[in-house]
């Protein structure tokens, strides 16, 4: 494993400054192993427990790691949480993850978030899943579910929240090699601050009320590359919403009914005040197989300010506050294709304030399966 000195001396000062528990998340490589080891394989017991359909529907709270056979099916919802969690690894091994129960369309199936424990956010970090079949959704949360977050409205208000979120958010999460089925729910959401979150290598399926992917306000630097998505969403598939740095790379897109990949910042929602805007993005090598041009496949600055609630968050001179406009600047999009119904358009800006977009090789190639 590398360590960044930089981040991690930065993070300590965080951590101090905002009192949260861990900084584990600035280390870089593939899952996580500080001197002193990393969190233990699951007991016999706890495996049979969570292959045991439990009557209650509670969830279990993971803090070692699993590996599972192909054959096993895990009826619990699953809880990783807290800086006592980081590192663990669940090896899915083709095994399903399937609480078989009529709330997955309200409730998240692989739930990896902080917790706030007198005071302190504690926050896991090198958390992997992988390999495994997931019945509903996959949530990445810190201080909130979202961007509306009860913890957000008042901090978002005062100097130094941008670093305070991402601080107290989980960190170098990774899903690869999974196969996501939503019910309903939004499938794969990456929670405000959030950093480093990685979804590689999977299949994402079912039918989304929303949108397949969402990127929250505040995150950075997380990673969307080489998906298939057959999601039939009520939105458009990927939303980056006042997140920035991530990459969304070389996935496939299927059946795309109502727009392909939307950035935008989301002013005023819950009276939360969006301090960053979705720049410095990277969209590239995707394929969009559009099954309906109503909805441009790439779309820079979406909303503007367009939302009854945004006038929730005036008062203040800063972020969205001060201005509802989306700024969706320096972004690159890159090489995308799009096929099957021919757009207007493969890429719109919303405005001329999303500037400094490096905007080069996108095009329409013509029907499905040319």
């Amino acid at each position: 494993m590398t360590i960044n000195w930089q981040l991690w001396v930065h993070c300590v000062r965080l951590r101090r400054k905002f009192r949260v528990a861990a900084c584990a998340g600035m280390m870089l490589g593939s899952g996580l192993s500080m001197a002193g080891g990393g969190p233990g394989q699951c007991s016999q017991s706890t495996l049979n427990e969570l292959r045991a359909a439990d009557g209650e529907r509670r969830p279990a709270y993971l803090s070692c790691s699993l590996e599972l056979a192909p054959g096993d099916i895990v009826r619990r919802r699953l809880i990783i949480e807290g800086a006592e969690a980081s590192g663990v690894v669940v090896r899915c091994n083709g095994a399903r993850i399937d609480p078989a129960d009529d709330k997955l369309a309200e409730k998240d199936t692989v739930l990896i978030r902080s917790v706030l424990r007198n005071g302190v956010w504690s926050a896991p970090a090198g958390v992997r899943i992988e390999g495994c079949g997931i019945e509903g959704s996959v949530r990445v949360a810190g201080m909130a579910l979202n961007g509306q977050g009860e913890h957000l409205h008042a901090a978002s208000r005062l100097p130094g929240y941008v670093e305070q979120v991402r601080a107290a958010a989980p960190s170098a999460v990774v899903v690869t090699g999974a196969t996501l089925t939503a019910h309903g729910r939004i499938p794969f959401y990456v929670g405000p601050g959030a950093n480093g979150v990685r979804l590689a290598s999977s299949v994402i399926q079912g039918v989304s009320r929303s949108v397949a992917v969402y990127l929250d306000a505040e995150s950075f630097g997380n990673e969307i590359v080489d998906n298939r998505f057959a999601v039939n969403t009520a939105r458009e598939q990927v939303a980056v919403d006042a997140s920035e740095r991530n990459r969304v790379a070389g996935n496939r897109f299927s059946a795309v009914r109502h727009g392909g990949l939307f950035l935008y910042r989301n002013c005023g929602e819950g009276g939360v005040i969006r301090h960053t805007t979705p720049s410095f993005n990277t969209l590239e090598n995707n394929l969009l197989d559009l099954a309906d041009a109503t909805h441009p496949p790439i779309w820079l600055g979406s909303r503007q300010g367009g939302r009854w609630y945004c006038w929730r968050d005036r008062g203040y001179g800063f972020g969205s506050s001060a201005d509802d406009r989306d700024f969706a600047r320096d972004n690159r999009v890159i090489g995308n294709r799009v096929q099957g119904v021919a757009p207007a358009s493969v890429v719109v800006l919303g405005s001329s304030n999303d500037s400094g977009n490096l905007i080069e090789d996108n095009r329409y190639i013509g029907p499905a399966g040319q």
